[in-house]
């Protein structure tokens, strides 16, 4: 029976070890609605019938500040178009609606947004309600670039032509903008951006997630090392505010200010201006350390139903969101999920250790081996894992220190702390102790008569 046991085990983690890298989905291709795609063919040095008209025609790059939803974090960025008579314009992509299955393209990876052209008055009265702040530079462009940025931005926002497949670092609101202005210098500001390196995506997008430790510690564990190659400025301009600064310094501008501003009002946790391993595992490691110091004290006293319990909870989340991600490996075009290394040491099995410790918990008579086999083979995973980064950093590269770091140690503590079975002794000591009593109580009945 144990020897089945071990098979299906093993089974199991093989099954889980080829699943971290394998994917159903092709990779993401170039499509026809791609902003490259639709700006190569556009003609960016037009023949003007009236140049002086131009000159009442102004572009601008406009910033907004983060919110409050996840998805609002890293800020929004569109360009606005400021005409003759005064109307402003603002073109905005990475756009989306919750009808039309949007959840279940959501899941699936099929990420549909749109570009929408609104008046500059009705974008202010949404934004002010959210409590953001608008702010925009001026472009310093020439007459025959202005207009054919402004006869894009019309072609682009035509229902035939507005919606595209939306990825959150290579083709979101800020890229679609970086690759207009890109285009509107003859490819300049990307061969400037591309000569200047930057970190990772994974870095760059947790400056902003930071600010909430359980969204940045679920969000990095379902993206896999895909995020982690180097890139450079041009990639980095994925963030609206990296955007702005980069017009900036390439020397784009010919003026800035605010539209609205909500500063002295909005008391929102700031982008982190630089990336910081510790700042990140602060919250993470505090959570792992009091969990360790919890197994251990139960462990050591004999506490079943707490260590059970515990065990239960840490491991059936774990078993879910490792779940969550094989499906998104292997069924969905969430491509920054694919080859993840953490389902290596963090997979669906645990679902199988949480209920053991639930049963753990309400069984006296379950002995606590069973559980330290499932702790010891979670650990010689892990230990796997990490000589692999070891032997073949190039081939096993993602960055996922901190889940090492925070969830290894709960395997170690486990199965390294003997679990005191005093509990089961004493039962068996009170049984001898009313033995003995109830065999002097004989006595003393039989001395009395």
């Amino acid at each position: 029976m144990k020897r089945n046991y071990l098979v299906v085990l093993i089974l199991l983690s093989i099954i889980a070890l080829n699943a971290y890298g394998a994917s159903m989905k092709p990779a993401r291709e170039l499509q026809s609605f791609d902003s490259e795609v639709m700006l190569s063919s556009w003609d960016f040095s037009p023949e003007l019938s009236d140049p002086d008209v131009l000159d009442e025609y102004s572009v601008y790059l406009v910033t907004t500040t983060k919110g409050d939803p996840v998805f609002t974090w890293f800020g929004h960025t569109g360009l606005m178009v400021e005409y003759p008579d005064g109307k402003r314009v603002n073109f905005d992509y990475g756009l989306f609606s919750y009808s039309d299955d949007f959840y279940a393209n959501f899941a699936m990876g099929r990420l549909w947004y749109g570009v929408n052209a609104s008046y500059e008055e009705s974008e202010i009265r949404q934004y002010d309600s959210e409590n953001r702040s608008m702010r925009y530079v001026k472009l310093n462009l020439s007459r025959e670039k202005k207009a054919a940025v402004i006869n894009f931005l019309a072609y682009n926002v035509r229902p035939e032509n507005s919606n595209y497949l939306y990825h959150y670092y290579l083709d979101n609101c800020s890229t679609r903008i970086r690759d207009i202005i890109n285009y509107a210098t003859d490819g300049e500001l990307r061969k400037w951006a591309e000569a200047q390196p930057s970190t990772s995506f994974r870095k760059e997008a947790s400056r902003a997630l930071c600010v909430d430790a359980f969204w940045d510690y679920l969000l990095n564990f379902l993206q896999s090392g895909r995020i982690d190659k180097p890139i450079t400025l041009w990639d980095q301009m994925f963030l609206p505010d990296v955007l702005e600064k980069a017009v900036k310094d390439f020397g784009l501008v010919q003026e800035e200010g605010m539209i609205l501003d909500n500063t002295a009002t909005d008391h929102r946790p700031a982008t982190a201006e630089h990336y910081s391993f510790f700042r990140e595992l602060l919250v993470p490691g505090l959570v792992s350390l009091s969990l360790c110091l919890l197994f251990a004290l139960s462990a050591s006293k004999g506490w079943r139903k707490v260590y059970g319990i515990a065990g239960f909870i840490v491991y059936l989340i774990l078993g879910l969101i490792s779940s969550l991600l094989l499906f998104m490996c292997v069924f969905s075009n969430h491509d920054v999920t694919w080859f993840n290394e953490n389902l290596i040491f963090v997979n669906p099995i645990l679902l199988v250790s949480a209920v053991m410790n639930l049963v753990f918990a309400s069984k006296r008579s379950m002995p606590c081996h069973v559980l330290d086999k499932m702790d010891c083979f979670m650990l010689i995973l892990s230990g796997l894992l990490i000589a692999l980064k070891l032997i073949l950093p190039r081939s096993f590269y993602q960055s996922n220190g901190l889940q090492l770091l925070t969830i290894v140690p709960i395997y170690a503590v486990r199965f390294l702390v003997p679990f005191k079975s005093a509990e089961i002794l004493s039962d068996s000591s009170r049984q001898k102790q009313r033995m003995e009593k109830s065999r002097d109580k004989v006595r003393l009945y039989s001395d009395m008569i």
